[in-house]
């Protein structure tokens, strides 16, 4: 806790930040770098960062809202003859005019600057690095600044040698994790995008692992209705049964360590199969994704409601079977109820979880 408070003092005291991660880093190391920075330069602080793009198919998840507030619009040709712009209020047009060829769109990127100026910043902030070392002819050419300006270190690994001013270093959790401490922590408000992209380094960083509490509450804390789930499951699969997962993140709530799905009857519209839907939801909640350790679905089959509960504990498991007909498969139970009601349903089984 007090790591927590000095990390966050020094961001309240800076206005000049500069927030750097490792030369290959994975996606929980850049969605809390790109995270970061997103809500600290809303704040109004200046904020530049040192950070790559996302390979395949992630990089149009942090576009463009991710963009510092100083970047570069680079332009590969050597076509262009004249370049002119237009100011309404908000709204910045420039016109480009090429002699002969056209510019494919692929050619036009939209980046940080690459040259941000260190010597301004007041406060380094690098995520997932080990050591300065490992920056390379960054540190090299820039020895006096990382020697004179306070450094915040943030990082999961045991083998991080503690070498900034401020070190909030919590060996195995996922990066995103200690972010959204850290930025909760300084009253700092979340958007949709940043939980977006915090939950993407989450589920990066489990790799079909089961999470520990700390990061099942991050989890139920960051996930809420105002978030891109579309946006989120493209980005992961490309079944035709990822539509459901969307229904289901839409619809989830959680209560006590259990998620809980409510699916209605125009959730499946799409589906071909219900059976074949509520497979892959299930598969997916508790073996990918999140890997929730308890996971209740609901939905309403003819008249009554179904359900299928998953958990590692058999006493829990057996409380469902008293209660209800139900099957037992494996870790979990599909079993039916008396209740013609969704709500009624959820309500009254929450009293065996």
């Amino acid at each position: 806790m007090e790591e927590l408070d000095q990390a966050t003092k020094i961001i309240s005291q800076s206005d000049n930040i500069l927030i750097i991660g490792p030369k290959n880093p994975d996606l929980d190391e850049l969605s809390s770098a790109y995270s970061l920075s997103y809500t600290l330069n809303k704040t109004g602080k200046f904020v530049n960062h040192c950070l790559k793009e996302l390979p395949g198919n992630y990089p149009q998840v942090f576009k463009p809202a991710a963009l510092p507030k100083t970047f570069v619009i680079t332009i590969n040709s050597n076509d262009i003859s004249q370049l002119y712009y237009e100011k309404q209020k908000k709204l910045l047009k420039i016109f480009l005019t090429t002699k002969e060829k056209f510019v494919d769109q692929k050619d036009i990127e939209i980046s940080p600057t690459h040259t941000p100026q260190l010597e301004k910043c007041n406060l380094i902030i690098t995520v997932g690095l080990e050591n300065l070392e490992l920056l390379g002819e960054l540190y090299d050419k820039n020895f006096k600044l990382f020697y004179q300006t306070p450094i915040l270190n943030i990082d999961n690994k045991e083998s991080n040698n503690r070498f900034g001013n401020f070190n909030l270093v919590d060996e195995g959790q996922p990066i995103a994790v200690i972010l959204n401490k850290l930025i909760r922590s300084a009253n700092y408000k979340l958007d949709k995008d940043t939980k977006l992209w915090l939950l993407l380094g989450i589920i990066d960083s489990l790799k079909n692992k089961e999470p520990d509490k700390a990061t099942l509450k991050t989890i139920f804390d960051l996930i809420s209705v105002e978030i891109d789930f579309e946006k989120m499951i493209d980005s992961l699969y490309q079944e035709k049964e990822a539509s459901i997962l969307v229904q289901a993140f839409k619809v989830i709530e959680f209560f006590k360590d259990t998620a809980i799905v409510s699916f209605k009857k125009e959730h499946f519209k799409n589906s071909d199969s219900i059976p074949k839907a509520l497979k892959f939801v299930l598969e997916k909640l508790t073996k990918e994704t999140f890997c929730f350790p308890k996971l209740l679905v609901l939905w309403q089959e003819n008249l009554f409601i179904k359900g299928v509960f998953y958990s590692k504990n058999e006493d829990l498991l057996n409380k469902f079977l008293d209660k209800f007909v139900g099957q037992k498969k494996g870790q979990g139970i599909i079993f039916e109820t008396k209740f013609r009601d969704l709500r009624v349903a959820k309500e009254e089984i929450k009293h065996l979880i």
